[in-house]
């Protein structure tokens, strides 16, 4: 029960709680709102890469007490160029995987590279690690905006080919949380 319900007491008829917003709830949409309205403003800016990492990465540590700690970490099951299978699940476009959840279809700004908006799920989650997936010859690249943002937020990044990226990965998930970002194809 949220801290508001219990200072309402509860509903006589229902012997529930009143439906209200937690202060969590509050809390996330206000830092939604002001995170993008900042990046949206200030983005061209010098520095706001990395106000902008620090704030996603205090609203990050608020969002990861929510998350349930009962969630099996996602385990790469196989891989072969273009196709994917994460617990039981084929994906045959790029995904990332995230501590308590796969993004399927995972569609970058530019192609064959990465940009810090294609990582927002990743810098919500704020794992301790990153493991990208460049392709099976390595041609996404990890743009050095990118690189400045993940070293703001304080998540480690380990670039490589997809190949090695999904054995990397799988042998890190257990015990921390690691994400991965997937390109599939070259």
């Amino acid at each position: 029960m949220c801290f508001w319900a219990k200072q309402c007491g509860q509903n006589k008829k229902t012997a529930q709680p009143p439906q209200v917003w937690t202060v969590f709830d509050i809390t996330a949409i206000t830092y939604f709102v002001l995170l993008t309205t900042f990046y949206h403003t200030c983005a061209k800016q010098s520095n706001a890469p990395s106000l902008y990492a620090a704030i996603v990465l205090e609203f990050s540590k608020m969002q990861a007490e929510e998350i349930r700690s009962d969630m099996a970490t996602p385990q790469v099951e196989s891989y072969r160029s273009g196709h994917i299978v994460i617990d039981g699940q084929a994906y045959d476009q790029d995904v990332i995987i995230l501590p308590d959840r796969v993004i399927g279809a995972w569609w970058r700004k530019e192609g064959h590279a990465l940009h810090p908006d294609d990582l927002a799920a990743v810098f919500e989650a704020a794992p301790e690690m990153l493991v990208v997936g460049q392709g099976v010859y390595s041609r996404m690249r990890v743009t050095h905006e990118t690189r400045q943002m993940l070293r703001a937020a304080g998540i480690k990044l380990v670039a490589m080919s997809t190949p090695k990226a999904v054995e990397t990965y799988n042998a890190k998930r257990e015990g921390r949380a690691v994400a991965a970002a997937l390109h599939l194809a070259c």
